[in-house]
């Protein structure tokens, strides 16, 4: 049997090595036209019924598993962290009927006819195949009221919820341990503050139904059923509440909805569609072609429809194409999520407000011209690779070219060593290690000024809103993380002369100044910013996103973008994704992305793939299948390389 775990409230893991997660999203209308494919909008928090047993259901605690709040009528989507040089079966019910073939849920593998998916190349399952090509949204519906997929097939509710059972494939058939990824020496899918229209509180414990249509095919086994271990599996159940019962279980607040589909659209952010034309798709079965949505029946009892089903125009722009799974070596998993941007140069302006709706919508948020992608969903260690359709980016902030000057100032004001003169530079550190070239009154001298703080400062650190305690509380304890290898001190405060100074505004991405750079921002506005967090984000999350982001207010840059990198970028990938996703010409492409900095202008040190400041790197945009992964805690370089910057004394 595979061992079955939690990790971090996000994830599913199988075995150690299989994952799924549970992905929050927009509802599809359901006016009769076929959708393509919503986004992420980050992970439904996963607890373990054993940790609860005293305040959740008798039948729950009998059968064990995890459970999940939704709001009624809110929609999800399976996502299927998968490894395509060592394959998994899996099998998805939806309240005792199997979510393929419209079977009794049977968590054994007979291997007569396929009524599991294999991952990959499947990455995703939005819903329940109910024709060609087409699946019917997963959303919530109360039991006991015959709008269930279980209620219509078997003529009751029962087990409610949702069933997954996850099969290895025999010994010997695909390697044990995973191919080495490829190294180079040289170049080569938020929440808002209450429920949206249609997302009503519901009964206690909810269901599966089906809802809009969604363009998604269910792909025939590309090995065979003799492939896979009827042995070696695990299952788990997964129940559902309403979020006014999550609150009751578990003291928790309940995750905000999403915006409603009408108003994503509107702003012009990403849809998803797969480049599968010439893939296959198993047969639909009679039983679930049956199945009606909930508007169907709702329409059958007279009653009015739901404003959230009104049809919507989705331009050909905002449809972003991806590439399904593949059997390569290394996973392929687009990704379905796009995060809000962050402009590149700061004019001391007041920042953009987005209008709610949107700054709800933290990790759909398209940005406009000449902003900085940020997107963001659970993060994971460097071995796992990151998912095109859930990826946070953070934003690198340089102050406007007229403030070099007043940059470098401050700068040598703060650390003496701040500045350096062609032929001085040490040739240590990494390129984590941010400096700027201002030209000053000395003919045809460069000067290069870091924008280090000086060894055994003790730096302010003040909340300019007031996020959650428990998101204030996280973002403490990893900042004070980097206390532990540097003599820089973080004083967290009410001082109205902080250097550091935060705001948690959702949807304008995640973002900081560069070190020194700090000083030359006015009392009052931010100086960091974090984009996409609330009290459900997992740790890991908090972990990734702080260490990234006060790494940066220490005077760090983003990794991929070393000098010796020597990342293989497939260039038309790289600008096509921008472009469909974030609205980036190819200048703001070539900065933010392609662009290296000039080894003479940088403290630098051996490139390092596992630093906290490099981005995740997706196969999908890169050649001959590099990929780096999500970092999320502190490389050894990273620890060693900043204690020689910030020595103690």
């Amino acid at each position: 049997m595979l061992s079955v775990t939690i990790e971090h409230e996000a994830v599913v893991r199988f075995g150690g090595r299989f994952g799924v997660t549970f992905q929050r999203t927009l509802r599809v209308p359901d006016d009769g036209r076929v959708y393509n494919l919503p986004p992420g909008l980050g992970t439904f928090p996963l607890l373990k019924v054993e940790d609860y047993a005293d305040r959740v259901p008798a039948d729950w605690r009998e059968r064990g598993g995890i459970f999940l709040p939704l709001y009624q009528r809110e929609a999800l989507w399976l996502g299927f962290q998968a490894e395509d040089w060592r394959p998994n079966a899996v099998k998805v019910g939806v309240g005792g009927v199997n979510a393929v073939t419209g079977e009794r849920w049977d968590a054994a593998f007979s291997g007569r006819g396929q009524d599991y998916l294999v991952c990959p190349p499947q990455l995703w399952l939005d819903g329940i195949k109910t024709g060609a090509g087409r699946i019917r949204q997963f959303v919530a519906a109360p039991l006991g009221q015959g709008y269930t997929v279980e209620s219509q097939v078997t003529g009751e509710d029962i087990f409610g919820g949702i069933q997954i059972a996850v099969f290895e494939p025999r010994p010997g058939l695909f390697p044990d341990e995973p191919p080495p990824v490829p190294e180079f020496e040289g170049p080569l899918r938020a929440a808002g503050p209450g429920a949206p229209p249609g997302a009503q509180m519901s009964p206690a414990k909810l269901g599966i139904a089906a809802g809009g249509a969604i363009e998604q095919k269910i792909y025939p086994d590309p090995h065979g059923s003799a492939t896979w271990d009827p042995e070696n599996y695990g299952i788990i159940r997964v129940h559902i509440v309403n979020s006014e019962q999550y609150r009751e279980i578990t003291g928790r607040k309940p995750p905000r909805t999403p915006i409603t589909a009408k108003s994503y659209t509107s702003h012009g952010l990403p849809w998803f569609a797969l480049y599968d034309e010439r893939a296959g798709d198993i047969a639909t079965s009679e039983r679930l072609s049956r199945v009606r949505s909930v508007r169907q029946i709702e329409a059958e009892r007279g009653e009015p429809p739901n404003p959230e089903d009104a049809p919507i125009e989705v331009s050909e722009g905002q449809v972003m194409r991806l590439h399904p799974g593949k059997k390569t070596s290394g996973r392929a998993k687009p990704e379905r999520q796009a995060q809000a941007g962050r402009k590149k140069e700061s004019k001391h302006k007041p920042r953009r407000k987005l209008k709610e709706e949107i700054t709800m919508a933290k990790k759909g948020k398209k940005a406009s011209k000449g902003t900085k992608a940020s997107k963001g969903a659970g993060a994971s260690d460097s071995n796992e690779p990151a998912d095109l359709r859930n990826i946070p980016f953070c934003t690198e902030i340089s102050l406007p070219s007229e403030l070099a000057g007043e940059a470098l100032t401050a700068a040598v004001n703060e650390r003496a060593d701040n500045v350096l003169l062609p032929g001085m530079a040490s040739g240590l550190g990494m390129a984590s290690i941010s400096m700027s070239t201002a030209m000053l009154d000395m003919p045809a001298i460069a000067v290069v000024a870091k924008k280090l703080w000086k060894p055994g400062r003790t730096l302010r650190v003040r909340f300019l809103d007031k996020p959650d305690p428990v998101i204030r509380e996280k973002i403490e304890e990893y900042a004070h993380e980097w206390e532990q290898y540097i003599s820089v001190q973080f004083a967290f405060g009410s001082s109205a002369k902080a250097e550091i100074r935060i705001t948690c505004t959702l949807g304008i991405g995640s973002w900081s100044y560069l070190g020194t750079d700090a000083l030359l921002i006015p009392a009052g506005e931010p100086t960091m910013n974090y984009g996409w967090f609330t009290e459900e984000t997992p740790d890991q999350e908090f972990s990734r996103t702080v260490l990234h982001e006060f790494g940066h207010a220490l005077g760090a840059i983003h990794e991929h973008q070393h000098p010796e990198a020597g990342i293989p970028w497939n260039k038309e990938a790289v600008y096509r994704y921008y472009k469909q996703t974030q609205g980036w010409s190819k200048g703001d492409v070539d900065a933010q992305i392609f662009n290296k900095y000039d080894k003479t202008s940088l403290n630098t040190s051996v490139y390092d793939r596992k630093s906290i400041m490099h981005y995740p790197v997706p196969k999908e945009m890169t050649l001959g299948g590099f990929q780096i992964g999500w970092n999320r805690v502190l490389s050894a370089k990273d620890k060693s390389f900043m204690r020689h910057i910030y020595p103690s004394k």
